[in-house]
């Protein structure tokens, strides 16, 4: 990992609840809707192993499950598990971030999974 990459970690880890306020401009395309709250974006910290690497999680967790026809009352319900392997690319109080593909100071391809429908987290590499 460069150095920059680094430095730009370690900004993010240490950036104040304040650095939140650059993205309450942020509006869903075609709309002025924010996209963003004080909730559901901003910061996050990366987690890298001694040798600078991000390290690698499998994640298995609840997904949820929208119904978009009729469907009788009491019809038993199933849990929707997945399981997500990835570079743990962030994470906040409430979610993780896991990309499929990184590269010195970006990555691409990832979800973000809220902590409260993960089951089980295992670093991998």
């Amino acid at each position: 990992m460069t150095r920059a990459a680094l430095a730009f970690l370690l900004l993010l880890w240490t950036a104040s609840a304040a650095a939140h306020d650059q993205y309450h401009d942020w509006k869903i395309p075609g709309t002025t809707t924010s996209c963003c709250n004080d909730k559901d974006c901003g910061p996050v910290r990366a987690r890298a192993n001694l040798e600078g690497r991000m390290k690698v999680y499998r994640v298995t967790w609840d997904d949820a499950l929208a119904v978009a026809c009729w469907t009788k009352v009491g019809e038993p319900m199933e849990a929707q598990i997945c399981v997500t392997v990835g570079f743990l690319v962030g994470e906040s109080e409430h979610h993780i971030m896991i990309a499929a593909t990184i590269s010195d100071d970006e990555f691409i391809a990832a979800q973000q999974i809220p902590r409260a429908l993960i089951r089980a987290m295992d670093e991998i590499a």
